[in-house]
């Protein structure tokens, strides 16, 4: 072939390589954003120097991998301004959230995860380990994790009244609280037996230390709340996380941070 018939041929594939490109960018495009909000609550989100990580960050993942018609996305808030981030549409739905934890004047669907969980009461042995230790609270240093409801404060959220009403101290995170309370900083705290079974197989020289209560602060079944405008409908994610689910890949993922569907 001569190179003067290169102009030529050009002129003829370039529309057509554009086209092709044009298609795929298309495609692309086409996709659904979906945005799933979350914050700083392990195992579900965990916060640390690489960026996010947990139940949630690979959830998301997973549905990408799924299916092509949506793009989820993570979308980080804090465990306080969530409230008003999901009622101006900052995302789409919250994963993992109960519809007791304040959002009862919120509109919102709720899709049940069938995922359980709750709080339980540790404390240091071997003054934890006594007989009614765990009976009266009222009396015990508390390690709270800021902006999370429980029960044992009637799920007050007021920094000022939880310490004028308790003896309580606010931490960030659940990390913190563990933490807390092996430097003696508190006598009793509310953990997420996810977390704490989590927390201690990564730091099994501290389970020695840690006693581990039969008095829970309250047990609840996970949610995902979907925003009235959100970009993908209930029935719609009900059914990428039934995918999720036949596939195994739900169970993979709860199991390596020790959660279970019932």
């Amino acid at each position: 072939m001569s190179k003067k018939n290169y102009p030529t041929i050009l002129a003829y594939w370039l529309p057509v390589l554009w086209l092709v490109t044009g298609i795929c960018h298309a495609t692309d495009d086409n996709k659904i954003n979906v945005t799933v909000g979350g914050y700083s609550f392990p195992p579900y989100v965990v916060v640390n120097s690489s960026g996010y990580t947990g139940v949630v960050p690979e959830m998301v993942e997973a549905l990408n991998e799924l299916e092509s018609q949506y793009n989820f996305s993570f979308v980080p808030t804090s465990v306080s301004n969530r409230y008003e981030a999901f009622s101006r549409h900052r995302f789409d739905l919250l994963f993992f959230e109960s519809p007791e934890w304040g959002w009862e004047n919120t509109a919102k669907s709720v899709l049940p995860l069938n995922v359980e969980d709750g709080e339980v009461f540790i404390g240091l042995k071997p003054q934890a380990a006594a007989e009614g230790y765990f009976d009266n609270l009222q009396q015990k240093r508390l390690l709270l994790v800021r902006g999370y409801h429980y029960r044992i404060v009637g799920f007050e959220t007021d920094e000022a009244k939880l310490k004028h009403d308790f003896l309580a101290a606010l931490v960030p995170d659940t990390q913190a609280a563990i933490e807390g309370l092996l430097l003696e900083r508190g006598d009793v705290s509310p953990v997420s037996q996810s977390f704490l079974n989590w927390y201690l197989g990564q730091n099994p020289q501290k389970a020695e230390r840690i006693f581990i209560s039969s008095r829970w602060d309250q047990q609840y079944q996970h949610a995902a709340l979907i925003h009235p405008q959100s970009r993908i409908a209930k029935e719609q994610l009900q059914l990428l996380i039934g995918q999720l689910e036949s596939e195994g890949t739900f169970a993979d993922i709860l199991n390596k941070y020790y959660l279970k569907q019932r």
